[in-house]
């Protein structure tokens, strides 16, 4: 909170350094959460984001819903977040996470992609069921990095390679 009615928004994971720095910071904390002592499943929550996830393995690239996608990858992360049973680890991800959510334009990303990520959770959540905490980590920490490798990249700010003027 600024002086008066004034409210202060850091920008957050903007820059291609930033977002880099948000990946480092995701694949030191996420997986380790997931195999912290105090980790606790929450039944429910898991069950739920199968439904959402299976709905979205149904889909194919034509017609797959990338709202629900990101509604469910958020979910997913938060989830993870909140049930690792350490309060400062739990607080640290779960404000990253909505940082990082609400910093991020809406951009259209390759469903291909989309969809692998699915697949990725799936696996996970499949592990986190099982009671392989570890098994889980090493899967999510794969599904990091290919996350990070695999970014949509801007080039050119917009402009079709066809449309640049030869300098």
């Amino acid at each position: 909170r600024a002086p008066g009615q004034q409210w202060l928004i850091k920008q957050f994971a903007i820059t291609g350094d930033a977002v880099a720095k948000s990946y480092e910071f995701r694949l030191a904390c996420e997986p380790l959460a997931l195999t912290m002592p105090g980790f606790r499943r929450d039944t429910a929550a898991l069950t739920s984001l199968r439904q959402s996830m299976e709905i979205l393995s149904g889909m194919g690239e034509g017609s797959f819903d990338q709202k629900l996608f990101d509604r469910t990858d958020y979910d997913f992360h938060m989830l993870l977040a909140r049930s690792c049973g350490n309060p400062f680890m739990s607080e640290a991800l779960q404000t990253h996470h909505r940082r990082r959510r609400n910093s991020q334009p809406p951009m259209h990303v390759n469903a291909f992609r989309l969809i692998q990520s699915n697949a990725e959770h799936l696996r996970i959540l499949e592990q986190i069921e099982r009671g392989q905490f570890d098994l889980a980590a090493d899967l999510l920490r794969v599904h990091i990095q290919l996350s990070h490798v695999e970014r949509p990249r801007i080039a050119g700010r917009g402009v079709p390679v066809a449309f640049r003027i030869a300098g």
